[in-house]
């Protein structure tokens, strides 16, 4: 689900879309005849953010512009957001 914020990157107000992928359980092997309790066959996906969009007040498209360093503090304060928005019970 794409997701959208508003913060500062060095005083400069922008509009961050992100999309957030929850947590993937690798496949597993049955066990005793239980589906999923044996080994794992699969690796485990970990949650991610991917930034899809950075926008000026302006409503311009910033995000070939930015340093990875700049896209990983976004990626954190996603992560913050969508925190923080699970906490308050949102969707």
């Amino acid at each position: 689900m794409t997701r959208k914020m508003t913060t500062e990157i060095h005083g400069l107000e922008v509009t961050v879309e992100y999309l957030h992928t929850p947590a993937i359980r690798g496949m597993r092997d049955s066990f005793n005849g239980i589906r999923g309790a044996g080994i794992q066959l699969e690796p485990d996906e970990p949650a991610n953010i991917k930034i899809e969009s950075v926008k000026n007040r302006h409503g311009e498209e910033m995000i070939d512009l930015l340093a990875n360093r700049i896209l990983e503090q976004l990626v954190e304060k996603a992560w913050e957001d969508y925190m923080g928005e699970q906490e308050r019970g949102e969707e």
